[in-house]
């Protein structure tokens, strides 16, 4: 018997990797539209800060920290989010589903970033909430910083072994500090 609460252990790489927890592949193939079409019709409404995310985001901003968004999510999804959040403005690249040949674990949309960027692997920090974004940061080389939201333990992640794990998004604030001379720009 499948409870809701325990959705995030089976939430994968992808929305048809996901489904295929639940469904045959030919339900899988029915449901993939009809899943999509509703996320379409939902996801702005839906789509909020985590706690501390819009102050985090707009102090790195301040700082001159250079942002950028990775998600499995389609591009547009991606970017309609950030606009309707209201801080597409602070990020330099925003890369999703469809933006690349191929979707986290795969590293092409982190190179693809650290090219929109134009800095080098060992310049970025790459933060995640997933046991594949743990694989992604590590695969394209750039040091991974966990935050437990729900979707995997911190015992989890930390047996991928991220460069750190954090405790809110708030730290990142302090730590680029420390770890990166930036300008402002």
């Amino acid at each position: 018997m499948f409870a809701f609460q325990d959705f995030p252990q089976h939430v994968d790489v992808d929305l048809q990797a996901t489904l295929s927890h639940f469904f045959s592949p030919e339900e899988v193939a029915e449901a993939i539209p009809i899943v999509r079409k509703k996320y379409e019709e939902v996801y702005l409404e839906k789509t909020r800060f985590l706690d501390g995310a819009k102050e985090t985001v707009e102090a790195l901003h301040a700082q001159g920290v250079v942002l950028a968004v990775a998600s499995n999510k389609f591009g547009r999804f991606s970017r309609g989010a950030l606009n309707h959040l209201g801080v597409a403005g602070y990020f330099k690249a925003a890369l999703g589903a469809g933006d690349v040949p191929r979707n986290k674990p795969f590293p092409d949309m982190l190179h693809a970033a650290l090219r929109e960027i134009d800095l080098p692997s060992e310049d970025v920090v790459f933060v995640g909430d997933t046991l594949t974004d743990i694989e992604t940061g590590q695969e394209a080389r750039v040091d991974v910083y966990a935050l437990p939201t729900g979707f995997h333990t911190k015992t989890e992640l930390s047996k991928r072994k991220p460069r750190r794990i954090l405790r809110d998004l708030k730290e990142l604030v302090h730590l680029t500090k420390d770890l990166f001379s930036v300008p402002k720009r």
